[in-house]
């Protein structure tokens, strides 16, 4: 994840943690591995009715993996937040604005 310097944050929408083992064919820690290892200001938004993630298995992930990244809950949002793209698109963007404006211009 962090091979490339042009990328200076990552947003996961929908983490599957539960499925990352199938996701990844069996190679779901080198995926976490990544993620814990990376300093860039990290987001994940979840629905709190995601088919795929209960709230307790992605905040007992996320705990072990990246203690520090900002998480967004959308209430009655599943995992394809049918109906509340538009938010999901504002939440992000906003997120994004904030980062890149803290950012150090020599990372830009």
């Amino acid at each position: 994840m962090d091979a490339r310097p042009e990328i200076v944050a990552y947003a996961g929408i929908a983490f599957p943690f539960s499925v990352l083992w199938a996701l990844t064919l069996f190679n779901g820690g080198t995926v976490r591995d990544a993620i814990q290892r990376s300093p860039k200001p990290k987001l994940f938004v979840q629905g709190d009715q995601d088919n795929f993630t209960s709230k307790g298995s992605f905040d007992s992930a996320l705990a072990a993996v990246a203690p520090t990244a900002e998480v967004q809950w959308l209430e009655r949002a599943d995992h394809f937040f049918f109906g509340r793209e538009a938010e999901l698109v504002r939440l992000v963007d906003a997120w994004l604005q904030r980062t890149l404006a803290a950012l150090p211009t020599s990372v830009l």
